[in-house]
């Protein structure tokens, strides 16, 4: 067990200051820090990768710090709820660069990265981010009287921060959207799989297809399954396998159509048919299974 000593403190009012008319007090050297940190020394900004989208795009959204001073601590951070988008935070490397931004040249550092993706078309308005910071400013002591080194004193400076409302511009997609058209956007592929071409009747078997690539993924809607009408169809069991990352959502989903052929005889199970709107060719895209006897 350890003890330290009883340390006595006088703590007296600013006007008994022993030198009052030398710096003014403490209230002129607080004063004098807070004047050592400009407007423009610490701001903060959420960077979008994209402000021209259409609806289920990715937008990367980062909201990072630019500072030329140092910073003791943030606190407050106030995260609208970006209506009007589905939103993921997402991990990120928050280590120190540096950057050049109006001319000037600051530390930067990443407080928070979203995956944004806008759910309807339109302007969407992202409201500000706010945020408090302290940052340490060390100035002479007015009080103290070192011969040698003289007097410092650090005090910490609040500042609250705020980044700009920004303006997503959210397109219609083109017209003529084949009638296999849910919103799907992205880059896909898919595959399936098909039962025995001969089958008993009142047995159990399934079509599988997966659809696999870069998108929205967590918001297509499942594929339709025409069957003949004396097989019976149950419910569709989906299976994903989705990495949300800065790069957007990429990854599978497998969907299985369980079914029970109730009657003997020859069927045509038809296509699956699944439409995507292509972001680079800027143009609909369908992919179909095959037709199935």
């Amino acid at each position: 067990r350890y003890t330290t000593e009883p340390q006595p403190i006088e703590v007296i009012a600013e006007k008994e200051s022993a030198q009052p008319a030398q710096g003014g007090g403490r209230a002129k050297e607080r004063t004098s820090a807070e004047s050592r940190i400009s407007k423009d020394d610490i701001l903060l900004r959420l960077k979008l990768s994209d402000t021209d989208v259409y609806k289920g795009e990715s937008i990367r959204a980062s909201l990072v710090l630019y500072t030329r001073v140092n910073i003791a601590d943030v606190s407050d951070i106030n995260i609208p709820s970006f209506d009007g988008f589905w939103s993921q935070e997402l991990s990120f490397d928050n280590a120190p660069s540096r950057e050049e931004y109006n001319g000037r040249i600051y530390h930067t550092y990443k407080i928070a990265e979203y995956l944004l993706s806008p759910q309807r078309s339109g302007d969407i308005k992202i409201d500000p981010v706010n945020m408090e910071v302290i940052a340490p400013v060390t100035v002479q002591d007015n009080r103290a009287f070192d011969p040698i080194f003289g007097g410092m004193r650090t005090y910490n400076v609040k500042r609250a921060l705020s980044t700009q409302p920004i303006t997503i511009h959210v397109k219609e997609f083109p017209l003529g959207a084949p009638a296999s058209f849910n919103g799907a956007v992205g880059s896909f592929s898919m595959r399936s799989s098909m039962p025995q071409r001969e089958i008993m009747a009142n047995s159990a078997e399934k079509v599988e297809i997966t659809l696999s690539g870069s998108g929205n993924l967590k918001f297509i809607t499942t594929p339709k399954l025409r069957l003949p009408e004396s097989f019976e169809l149950y419910d569709t069991k989906v299976q994903d396998n989705v990495k949300v990352s800065s790069a957007g959502t990429t990854g599978s989903i497998t969907y299985t159509y369980p079914f029970v052929a109730r009657s003997a005889g020859e069927f045509v199970i038809e296509p699956i048919v699944f439409t995507y709107f292509d972001l680079v060719k800027g143009e609909y895209v369908t992919l179909s299974s095959e037709r199935f006897v």
